[in-house]
């Protein structure tokens, strides 16, 4: 999630927010602690002062209950003798123990102050008082239930508070902030892949919405280009074919009538000539995919891949290769005879691939909602690095293309094209010199 803006905003705003609540709470604390601390201290004293003039005027076996009900003021006390015998009164969970020091001063005749000599601990007071010619020290402290003591706990549960509610808040925010940045993340995603024709609709007139109709102008501009650039290969490729015809009929009439060299070279004329007709055929079948209308209608995909394996035994018997076919029954809403030349292609190529006796094997599956086939050979593979550009028009792998088996480029380009008009996914794996697995993914259901 850090890699993400959302993320970033989130992090940083718990940061900030937590780094500025820790210094409002201690210089608040501290300030309360001081600013109240002279009061109480004054307080303490006065009422501990008050507490031995009184006691002094109490029989002695009322005096523990009376101390005990004074503990009851948010204060707990404690009576030392001069013998070095304790009482405490008040919350029991409260006891405390005092430096010797401290109590002789006090049973000496000092006052004792020291509220704001133990820092975020309670302090505490002492008086001491003369009682039968006994002396006593009485020292007084504020209860955990003390406002001053209190106040540090309210404080660091409204800070919490404040943090979560706060947090909360800023991640619906945050969240909405980033959704404008994710959708055009998404959308040159799909750039990246070859669609120009998305557009991102623009909900502000902040940056992100200028970002927004910046990115809508450029996709346009690539979507004209585009179409310029399929137009022009489309009337390329539609005017070379007749001449590419008439160099191929001449060049096998006067092969007719030309010795051995010439013969020779009137075949390679031939052949090339052929070859450039069948790119150029390719290419207008890529011009006309981007404009094409599929002839959908249901049929059996099992049926179909069946009869393209049967249409490649010339090919692959030949090479005595294994084939073996795993299909599964299943119908698909398709275009049939494009889904066939998808077939024919991936099949021809696996055979042109894979070395004699090498094996192919065929699978087809389904879920509820689409048909996977996976199209696996034993053949030379391809490297890693070529696998991202694959299906890239005129793209050649280095190691899989030689002199004997070299192809247009533009095969796996009208495989994707196809399956993409589909609504469905093509994916290669391969590793060199093992083979490599074509999985294709096609929607069972067409939905107009």
């Amino acid at each position: 999630m850090v890699k993400t803006i959302y993320g970033k905003l989130v992090i940083t705003f718990i940061g900030v927010v937590a780094v500025s609540i820790i210094i409002t709470f201690l210089l608040t604390n501290l300030f309360y602690q001081r600013k109240a601390s002279d009061f109480l201290e004054q307080r303490m004293i006065e009422d501990a002062t008050e507490i031995t003039r009184i006691q002094s005027k109490l029989p002695a076996y009322v005096l523990p209950d009376w101390l005990q009900s004074m503990s009851k003021l948010q204060f707990n006390i404690l009576l030392i003798r001069e013998d070095g015998r304790q009482l405490h009164f008040g919350n029991q969970n409260d006891r405390w123990q005092i430096d010797n020091e401290i109590v002789q001063s006090v049973l000496a005749g000092n006052t004792y102050r020291g509220m704001k000599q133990f820092g975020y601990r309670p302090g505490f007071v002492g008086v001491p008082f003369t009682r039968n010619g006994v002396h006593y020290a009485i020292f007084l402290r504020p209860a955990s239930n003390h406002s001053i003591n209190q106040f540090g706990q309210m404080m660091m549960i409204v800070l919490s508070v404040t943090i979560v509610v706060g947090t909360i808040l800023f991640l619906v925010a945050a969240r909405l902030l980033s959704k404008p940045i994710r959708t055009i993340s998404q959308a040159m995603k799909q750039v990246a892949k070859g669609d120009y024709n998305v557009q991102v609709e623009v909900t502000s007139r902040d940056e992100i919405g200028e970002l927004s109709r910046i990115f809508n102008m450029m996709t346009k501009e690539l979507s004209s280009i585009e179409a310029m650039r399929q137009e022009f290969v489309s009337n390329v490729s539609h005017e070379i074919r007749t001449p590419l015809t008439s160099i191929r009929g001449f060049a096998r009439a006067l092969s007719q009538t030309a010795n051995e060299q010439e013969a020779k070279y009137l075949q390679i004329i031939e052949q090339e000539s052929e070859r450039l007709s069948k790119i150029s055929a390719n290419l207008l079948k890529l011009a006309s995919l981007d404009t094409i209308k599929l002839n959908m209608t249901r049929f059996g995909l099992d049926e179909q891949i069946r009869m393209a394996v049967a249409a490649c035994v010339p090919l692959w018997s030949v090479k005595q290769l294994h084939i073996e076919a795993d299909l599964r029954k299943v119908e698909i809403d398709g275009d049939e005879d494009l889904l066939n030349q998808v077939w024919m292609n991936l099949l021809s190529n696996s055979i042109k691939f894979t070395p004699n006796e090498g094996q192919i094997h065929i699978q087809l599956t389904s879920t509820p909602t689409y048909a996977t086939i996976i199209i696996t050979d034993s053949g030379i593979g391809i490297a890693e690095e070529d696998i991202p550009r694959i299906f890239d028009r005129f793209y050649k792998a280095d190691r899989s293309r030689t002199s004997q088996t070299s192809g247009s480029g533009l095969g796996l380009s009208i495989v994707r094209k196809i399956v993409k008009l589909h609504g469905g996914n093509i994916e290669i794996r391969s590793q060199l010199d093992k083979g490599t697995s074509v999985i294709v993914t096609l929607p069972l259901y067409q939905y107009k």
